[in-house]
């Protein structure tokens, strides 16, 4: 896109900015966003509102240790939240991940710099028998 402006009075006095640009639209995480305990082995829903096509991480608070879960993953945006149903425990090669604090990190695979992550860290831990 490009943005054009022109005087209502004198309609021969116009610009336009110099370069093109996109419109995105911001991601939002809803959930976890912090609080929440999550079992190993459990599959739980990641929920975000925005882009559609996203990478999704989870960021160890403690040790800032950052494990992807799902890259270029495309979901049916919906109006109560793109959803994405994780394995919680996993990343996405399937690997464990140890238990500790964790903020989820959703961002657009279009644009990179469009991302957010939970407000505050939640727990993965261990199943409880």
């Amino acid at each position: 896109y490009k943005i054009i402006v022109s005087s209502v009075a004198t309609p021969s006095v116009t610009d336009q900015s110099d370069s093109a640009f996109i419109l995105v639209s911001p991601i939002t995480v809803l959930s976890p966003n912090g609080g929440e305990t999550w079992q190993k082995g459990t599959t739980q829903a990641i929920r975000w509102y925005g882009d559609a096509r996203v990478n999704i991480y989870i960021s160890d608070s403690l040790s800032a240790i950052i494990y992807p879960i799902a890259m270029d993953v495309t979901v049916e945006r919906k109006r109560s939240g793109n959803v994405f149903n994780w394995t919680v425990g996993k990343d996405k090669n399937g690997n464990n991940i140890p238990d500790s604090q964790y903020k989820i990190i959703v961002s657009s695979v279009a644009t990179p710099s469009v991302t957010d992550q939970s407000d505050a860290p939640f727990s993965v831990i261990e199943p409880i028998i």
